[in-house]
């Protein structure tokens, strides 16, 4: 989790007016003094000096009210008043939304209480594989077949391929295909048929299969050996069933895979509400976080005014010294009146930051 980066506001130009204002004044503060000094003001026995003073601290005054302008701090205080009631409101709205994905989040629980898959990815891959494997085997002694028919190697492979395909297909297929029929009779004439359909298309590719083996061993040997295609009909058909063997007995029936349809389309749906539910976890906080900032950056707006306000009175302060200074040096009594021993600061701010904090700290 990232630490919360404190905001904090800050205009550099204004602190450069401010400074070159303080300059003016400061300046305007000499002059002040040095005019009262030359005709002995303030008396000796003087003990207020505000009328003397009064208009050198009116320009700070004056600076202090000209931040407030600048900064539009009421502004800002109103813009987080209306921020904070479109805030409530969002969140009252995704608040809402989270009640009702919530509910759905236990209606789902729920429905997948004390249920677990049907069958596992690895009962299909075991099919899939075998299959593959068994009819495969038979596809590699087919290839010779097809280039007895004029088809080069790579093609004769192809169209191996594609033959162990369609065997395949009927293989996974072969029980739902005899189940069509509605009495016992029909299945088992189907399934003959079918079985036939097979023996004379291996007994044709076993064929094919014996010739180019005698073929090849009188070119080998320069005698002809007579193979019959009887064991390799009898390989290919013992391949198919076992294929449909292991499609029938180890893939999942037509009730396992509505189970999973269900299953899955449960999980589906528990991943999506959790993904809708935790979107809306996110909206509430960036709804919380963007209420923060406007409010920390009003904050710092706050204390940036009264750390300008600070500055200002103190420069006063150090103004008021430096016209009690340049009076006692330019007066030709040489005398100090009293109202230069009175300690503090003659006259009173109207601050506008300072008072406000002090209001938000009761």
């Amino acid at each position: 989790m990232k630490p919360e980066t404190k905001i904090r506001f800050h205009q550099p130009e204004l602190d450069e007016h401010v400074a070159k204002q303080f300059e003016e004044i400061k300046k305007q503060i000499i002059i002040n003094a040095e005019n009262y000094a030359v005709r002995n003001q303030p008396p000796p026995d003087n003990e207020i000096i505000h009328a003397y003073f009064e208009e050198d601290h009116l320009k700070c005054q004056a600076l202090i009210d000209e931040i407030n302008r600048r900064l539009q701090f009421n502004t800002s205080c109103h813009h987080v008043t209306e921020h904070k009631q479109a805030t409530e409101n969002k969140l009252r709205e995704v608040l809402n939304q989270q009640s009702i994905v919530k509910e759905k989040q236990n209606q789902n629980t729920a429905q997948l209480q004390g249920k677990k898959p049907p069958f596992g990815k690895r009962v299909i891959r075991f099919v899939i594989l075998a299959t593959i494997v068994l009819l495969l085997g038979d596809m590699i002694f087919n290839v010779p077949v097809f280039e007895t028919y004029g088809y080069n190697f790579a093609e004769s492979i192809f169209l191996g391929v594609i033959f162990a395909i369609l065997v395949g297909i009927l293989a996974h297929f072969f029980k739902p295909i005899i189940s069509l029929a509605k009495t016992v009779w029909h299945r088992r004439a189907i399934a003959v048929s079918l079985i036939l359909l097979l023996i004379i298309l291996f007994y044709t590719m076993a064929a094919h299969r014996v010739q180019f083996l005698e073929l090849q061993s009188s070119e080998d040997t320069a005698k002809t050996i007579h193979f019959s295609p009887l064991p390799f009909v009898i390989m290919s058909l013992l391949m198919f069933l076992g294929a449909v063997f292991i499609n029938d007995f180890y893939f999942p029936t037509k009730e396992q895979r509505e189970a999973m349809r269900d299953y899955q389309r449960l999980i589906a749906e528990k991943q999506k509400i959790d993904d809708e539910y935790t979107r809306l976890k996110n909206d509430e906080a960036a709804i919380e976080n963007e209420h923060t900032e406007v409010r920390h950056m009003n904050a710092s707006i706050l204390e940036y005014g009264c750390s300008l306000e600070e500055l200002i009175i103190s420069k006063a302060h150090e103004g008021f010294a430096l016209w009690k200074k340049h009076n006692m040096m330019y007066r030709k009594d040489n005398c100090r009146p009293r109202s230069f021993d009175i300690p503090g600061y003659p006259l009173s701010f109207r601050t506008n930051f300072q008072t406000i904090k002090k209001l938000q700290q009761r």
